[in-house]
């Protein structure tokens, strides 16, 4: 039997287009979302819920002042038949790699879920949405150009002066533990597969 991180996600138009609306409507400040999933044939479905309320910055993004609405918005992914697979956020003008920060952050919610009576996987799963905004010269028509492999999705999203350079990346962490040492994290990179049946006509899709 495969291990979580082995099988591949699911990205479809829904789950892409809730990440990038969020990204794109707070770039200057990083956005950030629970993600809720379900076991579906050989991978698993995703599901983003944006966090409106979390305290933003522009290399930070955190719930520290407001864990009640942190652990409700778990509690309602739970209550909607899905696990609480882990969180998404955004790098505004920056890459998708984790930071110590993030992989810290993914540890102590991974212990904490440990303790709560929320159903969720023994890894967590941190996605990052790397985005940064472009003007261009020209009056572009709108163009939608992405391009994927196993483990990363970039793209480019041109819209008359304006444009946004696209770069999401994933990692499962298990956070282990040493006698007298704390935590130290176990990282397996997520796996992707695309669903475009259902993505517009506009968006094109280039095949590595």
């Amino acid at each position: 039997m495969k291990l979580i991180y082995e099988k591949p996600i699911f990205i479809d138009f829904a789950w892409l287009i809730s990440v990038l609306s969020s990204s794109m409507e707070c770039y200057n400040d990083e956005c950030m979302g629970l993600l809720g999933g379900e076991l579906r044939g050989n991978g698993l479905q995703l599901f983003a819920t944006p966090l409106l309320t979390a305290e933003r910055g522009h290399d930070t993004v955190h719930y520290n002042n407001h864990p009640d609405k942190f652990e409700l918005s778990k509690e309602v992914i739970n209550s909607l038949g899905l696990n609480v697979v882990g969180c998404y956020h955004s790098h505004p003008n920056d890459s998708p790699t984790p930071s110590d920060d993030d992989i810290l952050c993914s540890i102590l919610e991974h212990i904490t879920l440990d303790s709560q009576d929320i159903s969720s996987f023994d890894w967590r799963l941190e996605m990052i949405i790397g985005i940064s905004k472009i003007d261009y010269k020209y009056n572009f028509n709108p163009t939608f150009s992405f391009k994927t492999d196993d483990y990363s999705i970039t793209g480019k999203i041109k819209h008359g002066h304006n444009g946004w350079n696209i770069n999401i990346k994933g990692h499962w962490i298990q956070p282990v533990e040493l006698l007298d040492e704390g935590y130290y994290p176990n990282r397996q990179p997520a796996i992707f597969e695309l669903k475009t049946k259902k993505f517009p006509s506009a968006w094109i899709w280039i095949s590595e």
